[in-house]
């Protein structure tokens, strides 16, 4: 019976408060897009290279406690729908199909780089402080 208790609160989905406030927040912002987005425009094409990663980031670092492969369950379809919103959007306004997926490469590749970057800093610093911690 334990081990059930324990399996069933491993699968639960859990955010914390600062987590439930940056799904708040994109959940806001998309909504906000999607409401702009009735009228395609060529500065919602901007918006999705430039925030594109920033929201694929936020959506998979918001829950607490799952498993990587959750996340990347989670992340999946929202860069198809992300992607696909792109394409749509880029074709109402004109654009070339190739143009669309080259521009969402050339504006996600290096703010992805940045962000693992960024990650594996703070990973390292984090790591650093639990080491200097254990040795005092």
């Amino acid at each position: 019976i334990q081990s059930e208790n324990k399996t069933r609160s491993a699968n639960r989905l859990q955010f914390s408060l600062r987590g439930l406030l940056v799904v708040t927040a994109v959940a806001a912002v998309v909504a906000a897009m999607a409401r702009a987005g009735t009228e395609p425009r060529p500065e919602l094409l901007a918006a999705i290279y430039l925030l594109g990663p920033l929201f694929l980031i936020l959506v998979a670092m918001s829950p607490a406690g799952i498993s990587w492969e959750h996340r990347v369950a989670l992340l999946v379809p929202c860069t198809i729908l992300i992607i696909g919103f792109a394409v749509y959007v880029g074709h109402s306004v004109d654009m070339e199909f190739d143009r669309i997926i080259m521009a969402i490469f050339i504006c996600w590749v290096p703010q992805t780089v940045g962000a693992a970057g960024l990650l594996m800093i703070g990973l390292a610093i984090r790591f650093r402080h639990r080491e200097n911690g254990a040795t005092e």
